[in-house]
């Protein structure tokens, strides 16, 4: 039995996200799929806990590239000013978070990093989140697989979850309205879908606030935050 799950590479993912990722043996990285700016999308921007509620972090990205294959992807701007303000965004609001002197180093290293292309950025920041989590799925992209790239949506996953041999095929909810189900079983792949349950944890300030990047988890829960993701 070997268990995929598959999404393009969001930048600085909600908790969602790696629970997914967790409940994998293979995480496939859609970097060959479109990027999109679209306001239920999270490719360049998520949100983090302040005094007031929340705040989005996003990356600038010119609308050239709406709707062209994420590996392409470039940020524009001054992408150093960008960062730096993001860092010193996540200093104010996290420094009295029980494990930020933990890790936020480290993240700086790896968020200050020249690089412009939003895929390679955003995957080595998910990379780093994975390894402080103590997430260790193995990690693919889809551009490094040879599969016909022609075919859209059931198909597509059908050809990805061959490609690297899987048995098994875990699917975000909001899939079931698209999913072609039948097909799956036609292959010979078990499709299942992740059940998640946004936990509560302890945050820097009064009031629960779901649905940030999971970022915000490992500043307050550290690497015992593993513990919030179902295996």
């Amino acid at each position: 039995m070997l268990k995929i799950s598959i999404h393009q590479p969001n930048f600085l993912p909600y908790i969602g996200f790696f629970d997914k990722v967790a409940r994998s043996d293979v995480f496939v990285i859609a970097d060959h799929l479109d990027f999109s700016k679209g306001k239920d999308n999270w490719h360049h921007r998520n949100r983090i806990r302040t005094h007031d509620g929340w705040m989005y972090l996003t990356m600038p990205v010119s609308d050239h590239f709406n709707y062209k294959p994420f590996h392409e992807v470039v940020m524009n701007g001054s992408l150093e000013r960008i960062k730096k303000k993001h860092m010193k965004s996540l200093f104010y609001n996290y420094r009295k978070a029980p494990h930020f002197e933990e890790f936020f180093e480290s993240f700086g290293e790896v968020y200050t990093q020249d690089e412009k292309r939003l895929a390679e950025f955003n995957i080595s920041l998910i990379e780093w989140m994975l390894k402080s989590f103590g997430i260790r799925t193995k990690v693919v992209r889809s551009t490094e697989l040879d599969f016909d790239r022609s075919k859209r949506k059931t198909d597509m996953i059908i050809e990805i979850v061959k490609t690297v041999g899987g048995t098994h095929f875990i699917s975000g909810p909001g899939a079931r309205c698209y999913l072609e189900e039948g097909k799956f079983k036609d292959n010979g792949i078990v499709l299942e879908y992740q059940d998640f349950r946004h936990p509560v944890y302890r945050q820097a300030y009064p009031g629960f606030v779901p649905n940030l990047s999971a970022i915000d988890l490992l500043f307050n829960e550290g690497r015992s935050a593993l513990k919030f993701f179902r295996k």
